[in-house]
């Protein structure tokens, strides 16, 4: 049960109108069988009567509309049943992909970060391409994660000040770099930049690009992927912010997913003999780094008051849960550079570690800078001290068995 004072402070805060500093779209647009979870329950009467598709629609509509953690309870158990059922679902099957989807509806009182940022479904679907193709998989789920972000935030345009168009400039600067967030899956020119580069230009004509240009990423992605990537955004408020803080999370865990498993690929070239290669390897992933800047950016324009209620929704899911954040740090201990140096290209190898190190204490430096921000000196959610956490995290090398050879 969630304080009194929170969710006074989030009802307050949805009476300021729709966008930034406000309520969702979603939430504002919703029909009263939306909001009471009325068309949800009707939905799933008819899937278990005659076993139509999921109804994922009415499902996410009322979770969008109630905020997950205000969410109808019977919905709650009724998905909660239907997830255990189909734990033993067959993986990339329809059945294994709505298993992988459930857990996100029905975590309020027991849910932790996977649940919280949608990962899940998102690597079933990864998981369910084959192996050889991981990077542009996850890659796909990127770009699709971007175009849902891109089509909230101009969906949700109406006042204009400073912070709406920072937030508008911020995600369409993100679609002008998607091919460093994600070379492995290339887009065809997304139309953005000549609009940000217009001196004219103005954030209505900024919102359509950018809708024409979410437009264009679903359709160049995999239908699976785009009705996926669509329904895993569901926030524990009913705040159009923390639909921007999600979706900035899954394009973090995506670009965490690539670097680990390119870590992993360099450690096991490298032990083959073959350090160059690995070094290639190590170099493609700093470039990946060079767009966490812009994703900081929109992370940034996250009025202080709202991040304080989101925090208040969302005790127990931490960053710090990160699986794939934690495998990177335990992939670069490694002592491989030591196995191979000596050599020309090992020392190359050498100082493509120390590129990576470098992007990557940098990312974490913005990070702390970003929280000392937006939550000043308070503990962190994850138990940690917080910003100070954050801090002391920032100034540990990535590849201690590097340190001074």
């Amino acid at each position: 049960m969630l304080p009194a004072e929170i969710l006074g402070a989030e009802a307050a805060l949805t009476e300021r109108g729709v966008g930034v500093g406000g309520m969702s779209a979603r939430a504002a647009n919703a029909s009263a069988a939306d909001r009471s979870g009325s068309a949800a329950h009707a939905a799933l009467d008819t899937f278990h009567t005659i076993k139509t598709t999921f109804p994922y629609a009415e499902t996410t509509a009322h979770l969008c509309a109630a905020g997950r953690m205000s969410a109808d309870r019977q919905l709650v158990t009724r998905l909660a049943g239907l997830r255990d059922e189909l734990a033993g679902a067959v993986p990339g099957s329809r059945p294994g992909r709505l298993a992988a989807w459930l857990p996100m509806t029905c975590d309020q009182d027991t849910g932790g970060y996977t649940t919280y940022a949608g990962l899940e479904p998102h690597q079933a679907l990864t998981a369910a391409r084959p192996p050889a193709d991981w990077r542009s998989a996850t890659d796909e789920v990127c770009v699709a994660a971007l175009a849902e972000l891109a089509a909230t935030e101009a969906a949700a345009l109406g006042h204009e000040d400073a912070v709406v168009r920072a937030r508008l400039r911020g995600v369409a600067r993100l679609l002008t770099r998607a091919d460093v967030l994600a070379p492995a899956f290339p887009l065809e020119d997304l139309g953005v930049a000549a609009v940000l580069a217009d001196a004219d230009e103005s954030l209505p004509a900024l919102a359509d690009a950018m809708e024409r240009a979410a437009k264009s990423v679903r359709d160049q992605v995999a239908s699976d992927v785009a009705d996926v990537v669509a329904t895993t955004a569901l926030p524990t408020t009913r705040l159009h912010d923390e639909i921007m803080f999600i979706r900035t999370i899954q394009i973090f865990e995506t670009m965490y997913e690539q670097i680990g498993r390119s870590v992993v690929e360099a450690a096991d070239v490298a032990g083959e003999g073959d350090p160059a290669a690995a070094a290639d390897v190590l170099a493609a992933a700093t470039e990946r780094l060079g767009a966490v800047s812009a994703l900081f950016r929109v992370l940034g324009t996250m009025p202080v008051e709202v991040f304080a209620v989101i925090r208040g929704f969302t005790t127990g899911r931490s960053a710090v849960q990160s699986v794939t954040y934690r495998q990177i740090e335990e992939a670069c201990a490694q002592d491989v550079y030591l196995r191979v140096r000596g050599t020309g290209p090992a020392e190359r190898l050498a100082g493509e570690m120390r590129r990576l190190d470098a992007a990557w204490r940098r990312m974490k430096r913005g990070h702390w800078g970003l929280t000392l921000r937006i939550i000043g000196t308070v503990p962190g959610t994850g138990g940690t001290s917080g910003a100070s956490y954050l801090r002391g995290a920032a100034e540990t090398p990535l590849f201690p068995a590097l340190t001074g050879a």
